[in-house]
């Protein structure tokens, strides 16, 4: 490399190197100030220097077209101040790495540019036509160590950086689940574990990145903080997509779980994995194995504590009910039922609760609550429910009464 070459970064902070020497100093170059307009042109710029950029694309890229009051002679001085940034930082012929040339601006074609967030899409798409896993698996480890994050962090509400910052974002955690899977398959944990901790906190619609992430953290002993990842993970699935974890991630978690028994803790510890975070009100939303678990529970209290225990189910029916009905079911019962009732998804249109302390005489008016809240929270859903009921008994359950309402 020669010494006038120019080094980019722009995955995860912009910098600037030159000759080898980071000319911007250790930290990120401050792209969100009153200078934002000025970085952009230099990094738009940059981006696109394989081609001369037309003024109306760069007025329009800068400016919303209430700001456009004189754009041509704005943007030369936007051209002026640019060129000076670049000069301050000390790079050598600064003033002329910015050109005007065919009626626009480019980036001088003169000056090599190497750019991290091209050379990462390089490899990216390199391994993906590589003949043979383990030439793909190399150059997907060049690849993910080329992504330190976002792609121009800090420009993310420019409308033509994210576009790209996407882009990329999906190339890293497509190429990212390609080589865990990979490491996974040979038991190399450690590695799987460091490619998974920033995976797993940028992609929140990644979770088999969960899964890879608890399944090396338990093979690695530390199941303690597998649990950790899978409850971070559930809370970001509820909140973001309204969605329960998936089979496998719940076997992940119950492997953990498994092997935590063994493992020492002190009180402290003990108590921060079983407190819950963020409780807001309601009943408890749960999985199918945990939910189980509570009814058997429940069973064997009433030997020495008998009460009166209901099992409801909520049953959508008919073709009008919808996914997104599904979805509003599970609102409404954990808005309405109460903080000591628990419930799961049973199927994809069905819900179980347990309530205990409840009659079966008691049934009806909560089931014309759900109801009325579901009817009045989502007025247009044309979707009917079905409530049925069982009796938790100390030997069994009776049989299911059914109300069609």
């Amino acid at each position: 490399m020669g010494k006038t070459d120019i080094r980019i970064r722009m995955l995860g902070g912009f910098y600037m190197e030159e000759g080898g020497h980071t000319v911007s100093g250790q930290e990120p170059i401050n792209i969100s100030g009153r200078a934002r307009r000025i970085w952009s042109l230099i990094e738009y710029l940059i981006i696109h220097r394989d081609r001369e950029v037309p003024v109306t694309e760069l007025v329009d890229i800068l400016w919303m077209s209430q700001e456009r009051e004189d754009p041509l002679r704005t943007l030369q001085h936007n051209v002026s101040r640019a060129r000076d940034m670049l000069e301050k930082m000390g790079i050598s012929a600064a003033r002329e790495l910015i050109i005007a040339k065919n009626g626009g601006y480019r980036w001088n074609p003169q000056r090599p540019t190497w750019v991290d967030a091209e050379e990462f899409e390089s490899l990216v798409l390199q391994a993906r036509r590589a003949p043979e896993e383990e030439t793909a698996l190399e150059l997907s480890r060049k690849a993910l160590e080329l992504y330190r994050g976002d792609f121009l962090p800090g420009m993310g509400m420019e409308a033509w950086v994210t576009p790209l910052n996407a882009y990329y974002r999906s190339l890293y955690i497509s190429q990212c689940l390609f080589a865990v899977r990979v490491l996974g398959e040979r038991e190399q944990w450690a590695e799987v574990a460091a490619l998974c901790e920033p995976a797993e906190s940028c992609a929140e619609d990644a979770e088999e990145m969960a899964v890879w992430f608890v399944r090396a953290l338990t093979a690695m002993d530390q199941p303690g903080r597998a649990l950790a990842v899978y409850e971070q993970t559930k809370k970001r699935l509820q909140e973001t997509l309204d969605i329960v974890p998936s089979e496998e991630l719940e076997i992940a978690r119950e492997e953990a779980a498994k092997k935590l028994s063994g493992e020492k803790m002190d009180a402290v510890a003990v108590k921060k994995l079983l407190e819950e975070d963020g409780y807001s009100g309601g009943a408890f939303f749960c999985d199918w194995s945990t939910f189980r678990n509570l009814v058997r529970r429940q069973a064997r209290a009433l030997v020495r504590n008998p009460m009166d225990v209901q099992l409801l189910v909520a049953t959508l029916e008919g073709d009008l009910a919808t996914p997104t009905d599904s979805k509003r079911l599970e609102r409404v019962l954990t808005c309405s039922l109460r903080s000591g009732d628990s419930f799961t998804r049973l199927n994809a249109t069905q819900f179980i609760a347990m309530l205990p302390d409840t009659t079966s005489e008691n049934i009806a008016a909560i089931s014309r609550r759900l109801n009325d809240n579901f009817t009045r929270l989502y007025p247009r859903s044309r979707a009917r429910i079905r409530y049925g009921h069982y009796r938790l008994e100390k030997a069994g359950l009776e049989r299911l009464e059914e109300q069609q309402l």
